[in-house]
């Protein structure tokens, strides 16, 4: 006998807003995910697996401005200190991407020292060192891991 759905309608997961049921889907396992149609705050709908909503694997469509806020409460909290600075450079396509990929590492190095994830801050460390880091940013990576060390 099937579960009962737990019905999601009209509550809000970050940037989501649940509008109504959406076909399960069907996993390699065999098991059925439950799938839910969102409208995100941005305007975009999207289909989202209930477990990704629930445990906030999931909170906005995905391709929404991450500068604008996500509501009143969390204004705060809707873009990290490094992506401000980001957008505070002048624009250039592939600069704001190049130092998008830069400020993300930078605040998952963040997290990790915080959480002492040494796993994590030696993969990190890896990526900072890379030639592929190289190819986005001048900056010195010895001297960026210092200076987020010193933050912590």
């Amino acid at each position: 006998m099937p579960r009962k759905r737990l019905d999601l309608t009209g509550k809000r997961f970050g940037r989501l807003t649940v509008l109504a049921p959406a076909e399960d889907k069907r996993l390699p396992s065999g098991e059925t995910s439950s799938q839910w149609r969102c409208r995100c705050d941005c305007g975009r709908e999207t289909v989202v697996a209930r477990r990704n909503l629930r445990f906030g694997a999931t909170t906005s469509c995905g391709r929404c401005d991450p500068r604008r806020p996500m509501n009143a409460r969390r204004r705060d909290e809707a873009v990290s200190e490094s992506a401000q600075r980001v957008h505070e450079l002048p624009s250039n396509p592939f600069a704001d991407l190049a130092n998008a990929i830069v400020a993300c590492a930078a605040d998952d190095y963040r997290t990790a020292l915080k959480e002492g994830d040494r796993r994590s801050l030696a993969s990190l460390e890896r990526f900072f060192h890379s030639r592929w880091y190289a190819l986005l940013t001048s900056l010195d990576p010895d001297r960026l891991i210092s200076r987020l060390k010193a933050e912590a």
